[in-house]
C-alpha cells in the first residue's frame, strides 16, 4: 500500500478554506481521499496510485493558497517560526487599532471638550479608515484574493460588513444634510466600523495563539530524534554528519547525555539507557553488546557504539509519530459535520444579510440607513469562525499531549468516546509511575554515621552523576560545603565511586558490589525486602565494606 503524502498549505483561515482545498485535491486523478487540519495547516492525501507533488500543488494553488511538499524537522521549526511571527504580528496590529477605536470612540461620544465639529469629524474619520483599512488590510487582501478565484471565506464576510459600515458613514458625513433634507437618517458609524475591526483583530491574535499552541505537542514529537550523529567511517575515524544521511549498517557513536539516533544494535560498549518514552518505565535500562537500542532514546552514561538497523522513517518513533498525524489529521464525526456546515457557512450569511438588507428597505419608516445598519450586523456578528478551529484544535492537542504522555490514539473517534469510558486497564505497574525516581527511604548500618550525614556525603559523590537514580540521591539531600570529591568516576548501569580524603567511596547496584568483592552478608535480607515493596536499592560502601 502506497504511504500517504503530505503537504504544507499557506494562507488558510477558516474551516470553509479547509473544505476548498480539500474539494480541490479530491479533484486529481489518483487522490482517494485528502484530510486538511487547520490548526497545524497540513494536508494528508492519500492516492490509489503514484501522483507526483506538482499536480496536487498546482490543484491548491488554483483555489488560491499556497502549497509545498511537506518538510522534516527544518519544515516543522520554520512553520514554527512563521506562526509566531504571524501571531506577534496580529498582537500589535489588535492593539494599535483597539487604541485607535478608543480614541475613536471617545471623540464620538464628546469626551474631549473645546474639540470644534469641523475638526473632530475628519479626525474620527481619517482614525477609522486607518483602523479599517490599514489595520484590518489582510481582511480585504483575503477576501479579493477569494473573489479572484470565485469563492469566499470568513475575510469576504469581514470586508464586506466593515467596509459597508465605513463607507456609509462617509457618506452620511459628507451628504448628511442632503439626506436629513431628504427625510433620511444620516448617522455616521466610524466608531462601530471601527471597533469591529478592532475586536475581529484580537480574536485573530487569540486564533493564532491557539493555532500555534495546539502544533506545538506535535511539533515536539517530530523534533524528538537527534538532528546530528556521530558516524565512524570504515578506518573508524569520528564524523559529525545529519542524521538523514545515514542508512542501515552505519556505525554510530553516541556519548553520555547524547539522543541515540537510529534503531539498532549495540556492537560495543555499555550504558544506561532512558527508553520511557516507549515503556513508560522511569528506570534506565542497561544496554550492553548485542543489546537492541531505539532512536529518540537517552544514553544517560556510558560510550555505545550502535550499528543501525533502521534509519529515518523506518524507526520505531518515526512509526510512533506517523500514527499520531494519521489521528491528528483524521477528521472525527462531530468535525466532519462541522466541515459540511462551513462549506456553505459563508454563502448562507451573505444571502441572510442580503435578505435582511432587502427587508428592512421595503418596510416603511425604516429606510435605507437602517437596511445598511442590519445587513452590516447579520455579516459581522457572523464573522468569527470560532466552530471551524474549535473542533480541530481540540483534536490535536488531545491526541498531541497524549503522546507526549506515550499514550498514543490511533482512532481520533477515540477522544469523543472517552466520556464514556468508566474503566481504565492498564497493562503494567510502570505506566503508573511519577515519571522520575526519589529517594523513599534511607538508614546507615555504620554506627559512626548518622542517616542524614550519610545521605549528605552520597549526595555529593552523585551530583556528578549523570543516572536517573544518581540525580534521584544528588536531590535528596544538600551535600556538606567542606567536601571534596577526588576522582569521580562513574561505571554505566552499576554506580559510581570516588575519593573522599583518604577513603574511596562507592554507591551503586547490589550486583556491582558482588563484582567489586565486597561482602554483602549482613544487607541482602534489607535489600529483598525492598526489592519486595517494588523499589531500587543502592547500597554504599567505604573501603570495601558496607
Amino acid at each position: 500500500m502506497r504511504r500517504p503524502v503530505e503537504l504544507e498549505i499557506e494562507g488558510m483561515h477558516c474551516a470553509s478554506c479547509v473544505a476548498r482545498v480539500e474539494k480541490a485535491l479530491a479533484t486529481v486523478p489518483g487522490v482517494a481521499s485528502a484530510s486538511v487540519n487547520l490548526a497545524t495547516e497540513r494536508a494528508r492525501v492519500e492516492l490509489t496510485q503514484p501522483v507526483g507533488f506538482l499536480p496536487l500543488i498546482e490543484a491548491i494553488e488554483a483555489t488560491g493558497f499556497g502549497a509545498r511538499e511537506a518538510r522534516g524537522r527544518e519544515g516543522v521549526q520554520e512553520q514554527a517560526s512563521v506562526q509566531s511571527g504571524r501571531e506577534r504580528a496580529f498582537a500589535r496590529r489588535a492593539g494599535l487599532s483597539l487604541l485607535a477605536a478608543l480614541v475613536i470612540m471617545a471623540l464620538s461620544m464628546g469626551w474631549v471638550p473645546g474639540l470644534a465639529a469641523g475638526l473632530r469629524d475628519p479626525i474620527i474619520a481619517t482614525l477609522s479608515g486607518l483602523v479599517v483599512f490599514v489595520g484590518g488590510r489582510e481582511f480585504f487582501t483575503g477576501a479579493l484574493e477569494r473573489l479572484r478565484h470565485r469563492s469566499s471565506d470568513m475575510n469576504t464576510l469581514v470586508a464586506l460588513g466593515s467596509f459597508t459600515a465605513w463607507t456609509w458613514s462617509m457618506i452620511a458625513l459628507v451628504y448628511g444634510d442632503a439626506l436629513r433634507a431628504r427625510g433620511m437618517q444620516a448617522e455616521a458609524w466610524f466608531d462601530g466600523a471601527a471597533m469591529i475591526v478592532s475586536f475581529l483583530l484580537v480574536g485573530r491574535a487569540l486564533e493564532a495563539r491557539a493555532r500555534r499552541r495546539a502544533g506545538d505537542a506535535l511539533r515536539r514529537l517530530l523534533t524528538l530524534g537527534a538532528p546530528q550523529a556521530c558516524r565512524l567511517d570504515a578506518q573508524g575515524r569520528e564524523e559529525t554528519v545529519p542524521t538523514a544521511d545515514l542508512v542501515i549498517g552505519d556505525r554510530v557513536v553516541v556519548r553520555p547525555g547524547e539522543t541515540i539516533p537510529v534503531d539498532g544494535r549495540v556492537i560495543e560498549g555499555r550504558a544506561a539507557v532512558d527508553e520511557s518514552m516507549f515503556t513508560g518505565e522511569s528506570i534506565p535500562v542497561v544496554r550492553e553488546v548485542d543489546d537492541e537500542v531505539h532512536a529518540a532514546t537517552q544514553n544517560q552514561d556510558g560510550r555505545l557504539v550502535i550499528e543501525a538497523t533502521a534509519v529515518g522513517e523506518a524507526t520505531a518513533v518515526a512509526r510512533i509519530v506517523d500514527l499520531v498525524e494519521r489521528a491528528q489529521g483524521e477528521k472525527s464525526a462531530i468535525q466532519q459535520r462541522v466541515d459540511r456546515v462551513a462549506a456553505v457557512f459563508v454563502p448562507s450569511v451573505v444571502a441572510a444579510a442580503a435578505l435582511t438588507f432587502v427587508v428592512w428597505a421595503l418596510i416603511p419608516g425604516a429606510g435605507l440607513p437602517v437596511a445598511i445598519e442590519r445587513f452590516v450586523t447579520v455579516l459581522i456578528i457572523a464573522c468569527p469562525c470560532a466552530m471551524g478551529l474549535a473542533t480541530p484544535a481540540a483534536l490535536l492537542v488531545g491526541t498531541g499531549r497524549g503522546a507526549e504522555r506515550g499514550i498514543l490514539f490511533a482512532d481520533p473517534g477515540a477522544l469523543e468516546r472517552i466520556a464514556q469510558l468508566d474503566t481504565v486497564v492498564l497493562d503494567k505497574t510502570g505506566t503508573l509511575t511519577e515519571g522520575q525516581p526519589e529517594v523513599v527511604a534511607f538508614a546507615s548500618i555504620d554506627s559512626a554515621r548518622d542517616d542524614h550525614q550519610l545521605l549528605a556525603i552520597v549526595a555529593a559523590i552523585e551530583s556528578g552523576s549523570e543516572h536517573p537514580l544518581g540525580r534521584a540521591v544528588a536531590r535528596a539531600a544538600a551535600p556538606p560545603a567542606d567536601l571534596q570529591v577526588e576522582e569521580f568516576r562513574a561505571e554505566p548501569g552499576r554506580g559510581v565511586q570516588a575519593r573522599l580524603g583518604s577513603s574511596m567511596w562507592q554507591a551503586g547496584s547490589p550486583g556491582w558490589m558482588e563484582l567489586l568483592g565486597i561482602d554483602l552478608d549482613g544487607v541482602l535480607d534489607a535489600v529483598h525486602e525492598q526489592e519486595a515493596a517494588g523499589r531500587t536499592t543502592l547500597l554504599v560502601a567505604v573501603d570495601g565494606s558496607i
